[in-house]
């Protein structure tokens, strides 16, 4: 099987995308509450992430990583109109 189909095709429970991010729960459930990051497929407890909301967070990552606030990617990203909003 090709690999990047499979990143596509998989989806994770919110504790498996915070351990492949490197974040905890309550800083991704807070990302998601200031539009960051985009809501999950399902109700609460059936909640799917995919591979668009790691990426997601690994930018945030890398751009805090960088030295920026979130609210600098809030206003680059809103004039950018990224794909997930």
């Amino acid at each position: 099987m090709n690999n990047s189909s499979d990143k596509k095709d998989s989806s994770y429970l919110l504790p498996e995308l915070c351990l492949m991010a490197e974040m905890s729960v309550r800083t991704v459930r807070y990302y998601m509450q200031i539009g960051l990051v985009s809501k999950p497929e399902g109700g609460t407890r059936a909640a799917r992430y995919g591979a668009q909301h790691l990426e997601q967070l690994l930018l945030i990552k890398k751009w805090s990583s960088a030295g920026y606030h979130w609210s600098a990617y809030v206003n680059c990203c809103t004039a950018h109109q990224p794909r997930w909003k």
